[in-house]
């Protein structure tokens, strides 16, 4: 957007916790937490143009979060974050309702099998090379605690793979070219990076409690990490770690989004 201070809102569903831009198609796609579904908008006539609805129950026939999770019983799925196929006729849709992941088929609207999710979604990503969906989580209480990152193989579903992060995965990013991978812990306040080829660990930085938002820049170079407690955006180099710069002062940041 040439200029970010003229943009006006689009009227879409009740509380938009998910969104994902379709070039294809020229659309963006809502996820609506109290909707049970993923409204479409039009890019170019900034309108809302459709909703494709959720199955009332997901995978495995769940219709709720487990118990520590669970605050109006049968709220159904509320979705809270969403990825676009490579091929671009699958949506992925993470739900916090059923802690699944729902798919579906754009060319006809309608859901396909769901698999399963991880408690307490906050982001899906698909992998450079197409084959995997990443989940982010910060789980619940006790046995419901998550500390990994979920990879899942995208053809079937299947976890293949906890990558260990710390207490409460809040974030994922990842490289356009598919070599490197950073996740937050938003309750151990921890950045960590990965070789994404194999997902092992390369490097940590403690940056405090209450990191909830990270984002990397369009050019791979600077990762931006909110945090909602004390209200700061850390600017860190996304190669080495270290950490650029802090910005004070803000009201509980809970999105990032770098405008270019």
């Amino acid at each position: 957007m040439a200029n970010p201070a003229a943009a006006a809102p689009i009227p879409v569903g009740h509380q938009i916790l998910g969104l994902c831009r379709d070039e294809a198609r020229g659309l963006i796609y809502a996820g609506d937490y109290f909707v049970n579904g993923v409204h479409a908008i039009d890019a170019a006539l900034q309108s809302l143009v459709s909703t494709m609805d959720l199955s009332s129950s997901g995978f495995s026939g769940r219709t709720d979060p487990p118990p520590c999770c669970t605050i109006e019983p049968g709220a159904g799925r509320r979705t809270v974050a969403l990825a676009l196929a490579p091929e671009g006729d699958v949506l992925y849709a993470a739900n916090y309702g059923t802690y699944d992941v729902a798919r579906i088929d754009l060319a006809t609207g309608e859901e396909l099998d769901a698999f399963d999710g991880v408690v307490g979604p906050r982001q899906i990503l698909v992998s450079a090379d197409g084959g995997q969906l990443i989940l982010a989580g910060v789980g619940g209480e006790g046995e419901q605690q998550v500390s990994a990152l979920y990879v899942l193989d995208r053809a079937t579903g299947k976890r293949v793979l906890e990558v260990p992060v710390g207490l409460s995965v809040a974030g994922v990013a990842l490289a356009a070219d598919g070599r490197r991978a950073w996740a937050i812990a938003r309750d151990d306040g921890e950045l960590v990076a990965f070789d994404a080829a194999d997902w092992t660990e390369t490097g940590r930085l403690s940056l405090g409690v209450g990191i909830d938002t990270l984002v990397l820049s369009p050019d791979g170079e600077t990762l931006f990490v909110g945090n909602s407690i004390g209200g700061q955006v850390h600017a860190v180099d996304a190669e080495t770690l270290a950490l650029r710069t802090t910005v004070e002062g803000l009201a509980a940041p809970k999105g990032l989004a770098v405008v270019v």
